[in-house]
């Protein structure tokens, strides 16, 4: 499967912001980033970034990405995040923050767009719907070393399931409507 640049949306359209803690513990998680520094001070540096991921910001630090996605189309999406030492990725529910659940984290360090090397990696599938703005957040944690954040996403499926057939299987779907033509038959079999 493909991962996507998500479309973006924050203070300007395909932008995100991120925001920097400096000198922080190398020992420090993104659960002690947010209760000991995004909680209770301002970041030591705002900016806007282009797409979905950065990389060489230093060490012993955290970072947030946050802003907006609009879905492209209807169905179902699988969100990913990669990051080094730790990270992890929320979305809300609508355009709010306060609605955001975490879909996806890991524990130790990826590669920039390493998507599977951890299976908690990869959120559940989430349905979204086209056209509708949903926030996103991402937060990163790094001690020391090469450093990044990186999120994507999987177009599943739409509304419709599709099924993948095996080798040699025909698929067929034959309809007879009213009076008992096959004119709506995908094979021509009734």
């Amino acid at each position: 499967a493909v991962l996507g640049a998500c479309p973006l949306f924050g203070q300007t359209s395909g932008k995100l912001t991120l925001e920097k803690w400096d000198n922080l513990s190398s020992a420090n998680t993104i659960v002690e980033l947010q209760k000991d520094e995004i909680s209770k001070r301002a970041a030591d540096s705002v900016t806007l970034i282009d797409g979905a991921s950065f990389n060489s910001l230093g060490n012993a630090y955290g970072a947030r990405m946050r802003g907006f996605i609009t879905a492209p189309v209807s169905g179902f999406f699988t969100f990913y995040c990669a990051g080094d030492d730790n990270c992890a990725f929320w979305l809300s529910t609508d355009d709010k923050s306060v609605n955001k659940k975490k879909l996806a984290y890991q524990m130790n360090w990826t590669s920039l767009n390493q998507w599977t090397k951890y299976a908690t990696q990869k959120s559940v599938e989430v349905q979204l719907v086209a056209g509708q703005k949903y926030y996103i957040e991402a937060q990163v944690k790094e001690g020391a070393g090469g450093d990044s954040l990186s999120i994507g996403y999987e177009y599943v499926s739409s509304d419709v399931k599709n099924w993948v057939l095996e080798d040699g299987v025909t698929a067929t779907q034959s309809s007879t409507g009213r009076g008992g033509e096959a004119s709506r038959a995908i094979d021509g079999n009734t």
